[in-house]
């Protein structure tokens, strides 16, 4: 019944296709080990090593299928200089925002990119200004650009 289920919605994400393929594994496997008991049984004794060499070359061939997918994740791979130029536009275009550096993005996630960056204001900007800089930055790229994970510090120009 959680296979069927699985495989009638139409959106899948990495957890819902790694529970699909992991479902597909148990049935293999119990399919396998009963026709392996059944030719046991039967006096065929070489049926339990040759279910077993079926079952865990399937596991392993999904296991690669679901690490060939995700790797890029797991690894942080980068949105493209493409969107790192239009997260510096946006935030450049914040009121009080002098500088952006060290602007780093990955993805988390297919939908997901966790972004950090250090931003410039003005020396001597009292620090509740200084926050509600930066919780503009924030809003604006979650609002314009998706970034659903921002880190932003804060930092004072140099004279």
């Amino acid at each position: 019944i959680p296979l069927l289920k699985l495989l009638r919605e139409k959106k899948k994400g990495s957890s819902e296709k790694a529970q699909m393929i992991e479902l597909i594994n148990d049935e293999l496997a119990l399919i396998a080990a009963l026709v392996g008991i059944i030719l046991i049984i039967q006096g065929i004794y070489w049926a339990d090593p040759l279910a077993s060499v079926i079952v865990s070359t399937v596991i392993a061939i999904n296991a690669t299928l679901l690490f060939k997918e995700n790797a890029s994740f797991l690894l942080g791979r980068s949105p493209g200089l493409e969107f790192l130029v239009r997260v510096e536009s946006t935030v450049k275009s914040v009121a009080g925002v002098l500088d952006i550096h060290e602007l780093r993005a990955e993805y988390i996630a297919p939908d997901s990119i966790y972004t950090s960056m250090h931003i410039h204001v003005a020396r001597g900007t009292p620090i509740e200004e200084a926050h509600r800089i930066a919780k503009q930055v924030k809003e604006l790229l979650e609002q314009e650009i998706g970034c659903k994970y921002c880190i932003i510090h804060v930092g004072f120009a140099e004279q």
